[in-house]
């Protein structure tokens, strides 16, 4: 006679080879971060939600991804201050959990030059304070991080960036000048983690659907005329972003480094 078993709450599917691993989101608090922070915890990770100044937010995505049965905990550091991040990853060493074997730099910022999408007054962003926030944030921050994982990092250890197909759209003007600088951060790493068994790669995605283009989505004009601009007829969520991330910080994605992977509803670059 068949027994039967309790799955009201099924703990997430785990693949053997990233049982006993952690890997640390930045900018996990909300959106694409949290998202992708609860897919790799489902995939069996331990998980630590970085956050800036969320620290609620962060809470909560913590106690769903626990309440599902996954492993994780809440870490602060800005992203944009060397120091800090440095102190994230003494206290990720100091924290006892299992060796970093991924990071996803995900943490970023749009810049006050005009909303998501925004074609018009480019050059408003003529503001060297709001520069130097963008690129703190969008690039020296995933600089450091790297730099600070890789010294943690063995072989078969993963990274991936997130970048944005605003790197072939040119806008809005400074985040999209960020984007490609991560880039081109990508291809000068390749070859140094190459060297210690580390990967490196980047997803580009399209317009998502999350909290950081609320503002744009409030238009159903505007948003209805650059849906018909995706072939796949929809806006991507931040569960597809975090299958891509899932995808390249996996064994499947072994051979693979050094790629940008476009999850763009079918956008194809200028």
């Amino acid at each position: 006679m068949a027994t039967c078993t309790d799955d009201s709450n099924p703990k997430p599917a785990q693949r053997d080879n990233i049982l006993g691993a952690t890997a640390l989101v930045t900018g996990a608090s909300r959106g694409l971060g949290a998202a992708i922070a609860q897919r790799l915890a489902r995939d069996g990770y331990t998980v630590v939600v970085n956050y800036r100044s969320e620290a609620a937010a962060a809470a909560q995505v913590v106690d769903a991804i626990t309440t599902a049965g996954g492993h994780a905990v809440a870490m602060q550091a800005d992203v944009s201050s060397e120091a800090s991040v440095v102190a994230l990853f003494e206290t990720l060493d100091a924290a006892g959990l299992p060796p970093l074997t991924a990071l996803v730099n995900n943490a970023g910022i749009i810049g006050k030059g005009g909303r998501h999408l925004d074609t018009t007054d480019q050059l408003a962003i003529a503001s060297t304070s709001d520069f130097d926030a963008v690129m703190a944030t969008n690039v020296l921050g995933p600089l450091i991080c790297c730099r600070e994982a890789a010294k943690r990092m063995k072989k078969g250890a993963a990274m991936v960036n997130v970048g944005s197909i605003s790197t072939t759209t040119g806008t809005p003007l400074l985040y999209a000048m960020s984007k490609g600088a991560l880039l081109s951060l990508q291809r000068g790493l390749v070859a140094t983690l190459g060297a210690q068994g580390i990967r490196i790669n980047t997803v580009s995605p399209g317009l998502v659907v999350t909290d950081m283009t609320t503002d744009f989505f409030a238009d159903p004009a505007v948003r209805a005329a650059v849906q018909t601009q995706y072939p796949l007829g929809r806006f991507g969520t931040p569960e597809d972003v975090a299958g891509a991330v899932a995808y390249l910080l996996s064994d499947d994605a072994g051979w693979t480094s050094g790629t940008d992977l476009r999850v763009a509803g079918g956008v194809c670059p200028q």
